[in-house]
């Protein structure tokens, strides 16, 4: 009797930081910060209070879809499920007063510049040790390739 291979499934993808991302009704990615509802301060990730009025009252605000680059780093050799090199970033959002970190998708310095306008994506940043994707939000230049 011959025997049927049985089907496994696919690995499930997970995101990081899930609360913080989406894809708005156009497909494109968006972040939400928490926005103080006493004083207007945005925070992400979110805190329990506010910096600036002490209140504990937050809802949603989504930030614009491009940012500015504020500082970042390339991280070489990290080792288990990370990549040989990749970039963290801090992007400033102005008129929402919020420093936002997170992925960049360049990762050679010279195509990286202080103040560059980036965007956003959805990337898979790694593979867990399942081999389910682990996905995120990763800030992309806006200049064209």
């Amino acid at each position: 009797m011959m025997e049927t291979p049985t089907k496994t499934a696919s690995p499930t993808e997970r995101r990081l930081q899930g609360e913080y991302w989406s894809r708005n009704e156009a497909g494109a990615v968006q972040l939400t910060a928490r926005e103080c509802l006493t004083c207007g301060a945005c925070y992400l990730p979110g805190i329990a209070t506010c910096v600036k009025c002490r209140s504990r009252q937050f809802g949603p605000r989504t930030l614009p879809p491009i940012g500015r680059l504020y500082t970042y780093t390339i991280v070489r050799d990290a080792g288990g499920v990370w990549p040989s090199a990749y970039a963290i970033g801090y992007v400033d959002y102005p008129q929402q007063e919020v420093r936002v970190c997170g992925h960049l998708r360049e990762v050679d310095p010279e195509k990286l510049e202080i103040g560059m306008l980036l965007g956003l994506e959805e990337a898979v940043l790694y593979n867990d040790p399942d081999g389910a994707p682990v996905k995120s939000y990763r800030f992309c230049s806006t200049r064209p390739e």
